[in-house]
């Protein structure tokens, strides 16, 4: 569990005794009053009490009860004691202000994805973006696959390329049946590159273009259990003979 913060306010005046008094807004749990916030008011005039609360991760606030009072002193008589009025009492969990990291990596970008949509890894802000390009998901290099990844839950087996590039977005699958269609712009692929759409877990096949020496090729991948400690990650990732379309040299969308 996580500390959650309360924000309480509230007005209060009275108008017969002492001069000045100091009055409490407190959240009653776990066998004790905690004060969110306290003001001295004077006699006849209105005065705004408010303040934040840190409950710890471990309390129990579920039947909490939220107080007004006055402080306690020991001996105290009637003529410590006053009628009050409050108004405009609140208390509500306090606003969260997401805090971005600064580190260039993963620090914001500007750019907003939909709910739906998750990344296979912890991002890298710095390539990928939805403003640069309006209506578009732009993805740039920044990584080369090493072939030497291994998957965290099983150190001795290595991942393939797939597995180990970032910024790989992805979204469930709906069932029992779903589709999906999808445009490339690849103009602006390197040699080596390889860009697609693809249906994985540790099983999975993909449909896409890959860039060698300029020349574009479509095709298709399968990759099925079993899995072995190490492999060759170039032949695991090899296009199925007899699915690939040349595409050729010119700069083309899909």
């Amino acid at each position: 569990m996580r500390s959650a913060t309360y924000e309480g306010s509230m007005r209060v005046r009275y108008d017969e005794g002492p001069e000045s008094m100091t009055f409490i807004l407190g959240l009653s749990y776990g066998g004790r009053i905690n004060q969110v916030a306290a003001a001295t008011a004077k006699r006849g005039e209105w005065v705004t009490v408010a303040g934040r609360l840190t409950a710890p991760a471990d309390a129990d606030v579920a039947s909490a009860t939220l107080v007004v009072e006055t402080p306690w002193a020991p001996n105290q008589t009637s003529a410590d004691q006053v009628d009050y009025l409050v108004d405009d009492l609140s208390f509500e969990p306090a606003a969260v202000t997401q805090q971005f990291p600064t580190e260039a990596e993963y620090a914001y970008n500007g750019s907003d994805l939909d709910l739906a949509w998750e990344w296979n890894h912890n991002p890298d802000n710095r390539h990928w973006s939805l403003t640069e390009r309006p209506g578009w998901l732009r993805l740039t290099n920044g990584s080369v696959v090493t072939g030497k990844a291994t998957y965290s839950k099983a150190p001795q087996t290595e991942l393939a390329y797939l597995e180990e590039a970032r910024n790989t977005l992805s979204q469930r699958t709906f069932g029992p049946k779903s589709s999906a269609e999808v445009a490339l712009d690849i103009s602006a692929m390197s040699d080596g590159d390889v860009a697609g759409i693809a249906t994985y877990a540790r099983s999975f096949a993909y449909a896409a273009v890959k860039r060698v020496e300029g020349q574009n090729t479509l095709g298709l991948v399968q990759r099925l259990q079993p899995f072995s400690d190490a492999f060759d990650q170039d032949a695991a990732e090899a296009f199925v003979p007899g699915s690939t379309v040349q595409l050729g040299t010119l700069p083309s969308s899909i």
